[in-house]
């Protein structure tokens, strides 16, 4: 008798262990919603940094003194030199430069 119960019992365990098996869709559903709301967190701030990186880039490239240069041509003879620079690293890094 004793024999036919541990048996029973262990078949119970073991057919409760292939029942348990898994994650509901509750906990992956609130899983999925946290990571959502971490991302909305985090999102805004990353791609302020990412843009406050493009900035100080652009600017200190524009800070850079400029050669001459080798053979002089009218056309860019009549700019500003800094202020060229200026606007072709603005329109590479797509942002803002204050005026020089």
């Amino acid at each position: 008798m004793k024999n036919e119960l541990k048996a029973k019992f262990l078949q119970h365990i073991l057919s409760k262990k292939k029942e348990d098996e898994g994650f509901t869709l509750i906990e992956l559903l609130v899983v999925i919603i946290i990571i959502g709301i971490l991302s909305a967190i985090a999102l805004p701030s990353f791609l302020n940094q990412a843009n406050k990186a493009k900035q100080s880039a652009a600017k200190t490239i524009a800070s850079l003194p400029v050669a001459a240069p080798v053979v002089p041509s009218a056309n860019f003879a009549s700019h500003n030199t800094a202020k060229v620079v200026a606007s072709l690293v603005a329109a590479m890094f797509d942002c803002d430069i204050p005026p020089i």
